[in-house]
């Protein structure tokens, strides 16, 4: 069972200096939603003034019951293979952190994008495939460009809200195995987990107490206010039988 858990940035106490300032919440959301909108227009050249005068027109601003203001930014702070949580890659068998670069790097719809061999990567897409993608290059080493190479992507659909995972089918050019990967909320991925990989690459049912341990892991990310991705994986042969056209397929290998 591979286990993500990625906080909200707040981006620290200077980015709320107007509530320092004594401007109630709901003005100064207005003005930076407004600030905001001033430098879309800026970026994309636009002349025309309707948003503003909409932002005018507004009566009532609704925000989270902490009022809390984030930069929309996450950050992958625990990682779980199997039962035990981990902070080296470097001991995590070979075999699993491929799988792991494959779910990860392979089943998005986000993308990395090195400009030269000195800048951080540009990394594009939903919040969430951002910080995994993110997560993947500094924790697992991957290079996007050069993984993207050893495997062909039959298929991949988008994480969404609604089906709390997103899939992808993947053709390994080494070997011409294709591997269906699955990413999503962690209980709606262990539910249709039989096994799970340890760190060292074996194999093995998810019992009872297994199971136990997976969800109270779960449960305590979420209560500490983290948001729990899972990952799982099912191999097929070269034609890919075995591996469903929608859904999430029981006895998967998580």
């Amino acid at each position: 069972m591979v286990i993500l858990t990625v906080r909200h940035f707040t981006g620290g106490t200077e980015k709320l200096a107007l509530l320092d300032k004594g401007i109630q919440l709901p003005l100064a959301v207005a003005l930076m939603v407004a600030l905001y909108m001033m430098m879309q227009m800026a970026k994309d050249n636009l002349h025309s003034m309707s948003a503003f005068e909409t932002m005018a027109s507004v009566t009532a601003i609704c925000a989270d019951k902490t009022g809390t203001l984030t930069l929309n930014q996450m950050v992958v702070t625990e990682f779980w293979v199997g039962t035990e949580q981990t902070t080296a890659t470097t001991a995590i068998d070979h075999d699993v952190v491929r799988l792991l670069r494959q779910g990860a790097g392979l089943n998005t719809t986000g993308s990395v994008y090195w400009p030269d061999n000195v800048s951080p990567p540009e990394i594009s897409g939903s919040s969430t495939e951002k910080e995994v993608l993110s997560w993947a290059v500094a924790r697992l080493g991957m290079d996007a460009a050069t993984f993207r190479k050893s495997g062909e992507v039959l298929y991949v659909e988008a994480l969404n809200a609604a089906k709390k995972h997103s899939r992808a089918k993947i053709k390994d050019k080494a070997t011409g195995a294709v591997v269906g990967h699955w990413k999503g909320a962690a209980e709606v991925v262990l539910a249709n987990c039989s096994m799970y990989v340890d760190i060292h690459g074996a194999a093995r049912e998810v019992g009872v107490k297994q199971r136990n341990k997976f969800e109270n892991v779960i449960n305590g990310m979420a209560l500490g206010g983290l948001k729990c991705i899972a990952l799982a994986y099912k191999k097929s042969n070269e034609n890919g039988v075995g591996l469903p056209a929608t859904g999430v397929p029981r006895r998967l290998s998580c």
